[in-house]
């Protein structure tokens, strides 16, 4: 089948191409029934026709969505089969992922709420039979409502199942992020979903990861034969405590990390001086100082760079979450891209000649500003 904003996949109409990989294609797509955008992924039609592959499906599916309504997991809402090939439903959030956020190392607040939400996602779907296998910054969302969800449930090891042997490095999960048991033929365990997190932990820390290199295979050997390097060598200001935390849930032996994810991640607030969960973790920034960053964020939601502008206004909520000047920008960020999704929306149905519908979203509040990309030219 050809995918391609405005073709259907069952009941959902594609409004545009995220990503496609060696073995899926993501699509983001409007449900017209329920009035909402999904995300799904679409296995490619060798992967669609394993028998074993469709039979884990449907197991992978059904024990995802016993995780749908849990705040800080990306649910899945149905699975389907279209021109032989398989695909799988999800929530779709408005955000940003957390890969796209780590420039720098994470305030320390944001950076505790970040591993608490995983956790909290990670032991919630352990609790049903579900492990990840393929946990990094890319399956994290940080929602512009402030949310933090993981996505991909029930996804990672479909696609795992549906490698050839002969790709045994990308099999396992992401080098960077895979714990040293999966690397010597372990099965994908909790314990090995929580090492994942610790890495993840400690990038949001550090500002790196504990292995890294463009050799998959050095990685791999460093992750099951070499120390890690304390946070704190990395980053200074860092309470010591920390380092002790982070290095259990990077233990080569799975026995002696954390019992639970959420263990780990309390551990680690109060490593942090954050017993009773993320607070502040430095003093609040000046009039002038907010006021600065209030301006640039604005500026990033103007010129369209999500994001970053997320991931600013992310840090500074952290540290001021009740300030009303943070919360307007806030809002600010919600129009806009709302106004961006309409916008697409808009465009599926110029791409398909459906004039009536495209008019009637563009002659909305996009009639008010006529400067919008090109809503004036698509309205005439």
């Amino acid at each position: 089948m050809s995918i391609h904003a405005g073709a259907l996949v069952g009941r959902y109409r594609v409004v545009r191409e995220v990503g496609e990989g060696d073995f899926a294609t993501v699509c983001r797509a409007y449900d017209a029934e329920q009035r909402r955008l999904v995300t799904i992924k679409i296995l490619h039609a060798g992967q669609s026709q394993d028998a074993t592959v469709a039979q884990r499906f449907q197991q992978e599916a059904a024990a995802a969505m016993r995780l749908a309504g849990h705040p800080h997991v990306l649910g899945v809402y149905a699975t389907g089969q279209v021109e032989g090939r398989l695909f799988v439903v999800a929530e779709f959030l408005a955000g940003a992922t957390l890969d796209r956020c780590l420039s720098a190392p994470l305030d320390l607040a944001l950076a505790a709420r970040v591993v608490t939400a995983v956790a909290a996602a990670l032991d919630a779907a352990h609790g049903v039979g579900l492990v990840h296998r393929d946990l990094s910054p890319a399956h994290v969302v940080l929602g512009r409502d402030g949310r933090i969800a993981v996505a991909d449930f029930g996804v990672a090891g479909l696609v795992s199942l549906a490698k050839r042997p002969t790709q045994a490095i990308r099999v396992l999960g992401t080098p960077e992020y895979l714990a040293p048991e999966l690397a010597t033929g372990a099965s994908p365990s909790p314990a090995s979903d929580q090492y994942a997190l610790a890495v993840v932990a400690f990038e949001v820390l550090a500002g790196q990861r504990p292995f890294q290199g463009d050799d998959p295979l050095a990685v791999l050997y460093a992750h099951t034969h070499e120390q890690p390097l304390a946070p704190t060598t990395l980053r200074p200001d860092l309470p010591p405590a920390v380092d002790d935390v982070v290095l259990r849930a990077l233990a080569k032996d799975p026995l002696q990390r954390f019992p639970t994810c959420a263990a780990f991640a309390a551990a680690l607030a109060e490593a942090l001086g954050l017993p009773s969960g993320p607070q502040r973790s430095e003093p609040p920034p000046t009039d002038r100082t907010l006021d600065a960053l209030v301006e640039r964020t604005r500026g990033l939601v103007r010129s369209g760079d999500f994001a970053t502008a997320l991931r600013a206004l992310q840090v500074a909520l952290a540290v001021l979450p009740e300030d009303q000047r943070l919360r307007d920008l806030q809002a600010e960020l919600d129009e806009e891209q709302r106004f961006a999704e309409r916008y697409e929306r808009a465009l599926l149905h110029v791409r398909a000649h459906e004039w009536r519908p495209a008019r009637e979203i563009l002659n909305g509040p996009y009639a008010e500003r006529p400067d919008y990309r090109d809503a004036a030219d698509l309205r005439a």
